[in-house]
């Protein structure tokens, strides 16, 4: 009985750890969302001509599956290590 209260314990601990860090690595993401759409938008808006201003578009929209998958991979990491433990 107490072994099992144990791995009850343990597995709680684990789980709550792992929430703990996906929920500091969502609101850091949200975090340097704002501040990256911030500076996206001052940097578009000094665009001189429609081309630049497409440019620049065309450049965020390439970055984009790179940080999903760089979110998506901590993801991962933060459930392996908790369900390890």
């Amino acid at each position: 009985m107490n072994t099992q209260f144990a791995d009850l314990q343990k597995s709680s601990t684990q789980m709550l750890t792992g929430m703990q860090k996906l929920g500091q690595l969502n609101l850091e993401l949200v975090q340097t969302s704002f501040a990256e759409a911030a500076k996206t938008v001052q940097t578009m808006m000094a665009a001189k001509n429609p081309q630049e201003f497409a440019t620049l578009v065309a450049a965020e929209f390439k970055a984009a599956p790179a940080k999903a998958t760089a979110y998506g991979t901590q993801v991962r990491d933060i459930f392996t290590a908790a369900s390890q433990r």
